[in-house]
């Protein structure tokens, strides 16, 4: 067997410590796509193209480098009101799939819904039982980003309503809707994180209260056309770097200290 030099040997060592040192991060996006969220969406497909190495060169900047990062779109509108309430992409590997990730943004409208609320904690839910997440990977990250300018629909009482195309999974409470974002047969506990921007309105509060959590609001019915795009990068970069914590860590200060050390 070929001995290898001691040179090539910390080469290689020093390699593989680099490599297990970088974070490698899923992504699942729960947008919403009704009919307030024109500016966002309009938005989103401006900067598609660039979101990846946006995200990428912010962490460089937080000396917190991705080696992998994988991006899912699960968009959502209303189940009461439409008739596509629900829809996935694939995961998108980045920055190579860019392309295919702006194709589809590309593709979505945003339409529909009903004047509020809409069916946000539907998508998160199924942002957790339907998404393939990476296992096996040094410092993973497992994030649920989303986004939305409304309150969500009470999942007690839609699990009691007959509604032909509503999944019979979906969790009946908040508590159970917890329950599965805590097993860790579901998602990894050490890499799990939610990034939230949502309205400051009481019936949020339960969820930015769930582990390892920042929640950034946003104006009830207003889109989030006035929220800058960096700020959402900054924030997920805040919390893919952040630690496991069990405390509730939507601290405003949190996310203006990541906005002003990646701008």
């Amino acid at each position: 067997m070929m001995e290898l030099e001691p040179e090539q040997l910390t080469e290689d060592v020093l390699q593989k410590v680099d490599e297990e040192s970088k974070y490698n991060v899923d992504l699942t996006i729960c947008l919403d796509v009704t009919g307030s969220m024109r500016g966002l969406i309009a938005d989103a497909k401006k900067v598609a193209f660039t979101f990846g190495p946006a995200l990428l060169e912010k962490m460089e900047e937080m000396k917190k480098p991705i080696n992998d990062l994988r991006v899912k779109i699960l968009s959502f509108r209303d189940y009461t009101h439409d008739a596509e309430p629900l829809q996935s992409s694939q995961f998108f590997d980045l920055p190579e799939e860019e392309s295919d990730l702006e194709a589809y943004i590309e593709g979505l409208e945003a339409k529909g819904g009903g004047k509020a609320p809409e069916s946000s904690l539907e998508a998160f839910d199924q942002a957790l039982t339907t998404t393939e997440w990476a296992t096996n990977k040094a410092n993973a990250r497992h994030v649920v980003v989303l986004l939305t300018d409304a309150p969500h629909r009470s999942l007690e009482t839609m699990a009691e309503k007959d509604i032909s195309n509503y999944p019979a999974n979906i969790s009946a409470s908040k508590e159970e809707l917890e329950e599965k974002w805590n097993d860790d047969s579901i998602i990894d506990q050490n890499a799990k994180r939610l990034v939230l921007f949502a309205p400051a309105q009481k019936n949020w509060k339960k969820i930015a209260n769930f582990e390892n959590t920042t929640w950034e609001r946003t104006k009830a019915a207003k889109g989030l056309t006035e929220t800058d795009l960096n700020r959402i990068v900054a924030t997920v970069c805040q919390s893919i770097g952040k630690a496991v914590n069990s405390d509730n860590n939507y601290n405003q200060n949190d996310v203006d200290t990541a906005f002003e050390e990646v701008n």
